[in-house]
């Protein structure tokens, strides 16, 4: 399932699902390894913030991660659900 809007772009490729905001990857679910990888830019504006609630929302995969208090939750805790979040600081994953 691929989903394009100028605001943003989600793409599929071998059981990862990106999300970009304009030109900033947010966010990648790996459902083959259970792991949510967040980007710095994961809250950088209300435009990204409303796509980003909206992908995870339409993944369907956690409702916690569907604010951004929820977001900042799962990272501090490192996970969600039965996936591990990885918060790439350095942006060295991707």
């Amino acid at each position: 399932k691929n989903r394009q809007k100028p605001e943003f772009n989600e793409v599929e490729i071998d059981n990862k699902i990106y999300f970009q905001s304009y030109q900033s990857l947010i966010a990648v679910i790996d459902n083959k390894e259970k792991t949510v990888t967040i980007t710095p830019d994961w809250n950088y504006s209300n435009t990204t913030a409303k796509y980003r609630n909206e992908f995870f929302k339409a993944y369907g995969l956690w409702n916690e991660m569907e604010t951004t208090k929820g977001v900042q939750k799962a990272i501090n805790d490192g996970k969600v659900g039965n996936y591990k979040v990885i918060y790439d600081k350095d942006r060295q994953l991707y």
